[in-house]
């Protein structure tokens, strides 16, 4: 065991929080879905509609565009924590660091800052 599969784990529920989604369903693995789905999206020049549509959990949906910016980079990260090789996995301290980037978002939730 090591911090790479925390930081694995991490991403898995960084996921499921933006997406709405369960680590395995009737689509398949939710990791690999965010993998593929990023990649169309990165080649539809990260249209926010297609996000919001696609990606978003449809219970914050309607309070997406207060938050999409965060929700996005959120998502992404969740990605980038998720990969497949443990070395292209972040720290723990860079994604906390990424986090605290995404400041209105945790300004709306004062007990995780």
């Amino acid at each position: 065991m090591s911090e790479k599969v925390d930081v694995y784990s991490f991403g898995v529920v960084l996921l499921e929080i933006v997406t709405g989604k369960v680590v395995n369903d009737q689509h398949g693995h939710l990791t690999t879905w965010a993998k593929a789905y990023l990649n169309t999206w990165a080649r539809h020049g990260y249209d926010d509609k297609l996000f919001t549509d696609d990606v978003l959990d449809n219970d914050i949906a309607s309070d997406a565009a207060r938050y999409l910016k965060e929700m996005k980079a959120v998502f992404k990260l969740g990605v980038e924590c998720t990969m497949m090789d443990p070395q292209r996995r972040p720290s723990m301290q860079t994604v906390l660091r990424r986090l605290r980037q995404c400041a209105r978002w945790w300004r709306r939730f004062p007990c995780f800052v």
